[in-house]
């Protein structure tokens, strides 16, 4: 999803809030994408089989917050910023776990699976990513003038307003 675009007579708190909604929104769809995981794996133990291949899963450049995260129109500020720089290094290792549980899935290694689902790689990736990507969202939201998720939800009302 290409990154939004402020117009140049926005104030700097307006492109702040705007990062800070974009940020936001991103890593609201991330939850429960990258939550979708656990249920795959957990298929693909019980069956065997699995619509997507470890290695693709593996990746993390072709998911929808991946493609956000590389997403070249992304702002420098964004980029450059610790929690996304954080948030970049666990998404990565969240989809390398995915991956590996994944592929013990489909190989016959139900209980590696499991271990990894419940107390392994996968639980770990996924717990420390939960917590960066929540992380961001405050950090943001405060950035935003100060005012917090109150502000943010007052500009998202008037943003889609009554059309």
């Amino acid at each position: 999803m290409p990154a939004r675009t402020v117009p140049q007579n926005r104030s700097d708190e307006d492109i702040a809030l705007v990062a800070a909604m974009s940020i936001n929104e991103e890593i609201a769809k991330a939850f429960g994408a990258h939550g979708l995981w656990k249920t795959r794996i957990k298929q693909a133990i019980e069956t065997g089989h699995c619509e997507h291949s470890p290695d693709i899963v593996g990746r993390d450049d072709l998911c929808a917050f991946g493609k956000w995260l590389f997403d070249p129109a992304l702002p420098a500020e964004i980029r450059e910023s610790a929690d996304y720089q954080q948030v970049v290094a666990l998404h990565a290792n969240f989809h390398r776990a995915a991956g590996t549980a994944l592929s013990k899935a489909l190989l016959g290694d139900a209980s590696g699976a499991k271990e990894d689902l419940h107390e392994g790689g996968f639980s770990s990736a996924a717990e420390s990513l939960a917590a960066a990507m929540t992380a961001w969202q405050r950090r943001s939201a405060l950035a935003a003038g100060g005012y917090g998720w109150r502000r943010l939800a007052l500009w998202w009302r008037n943003r889609i307003g009554y059309r």
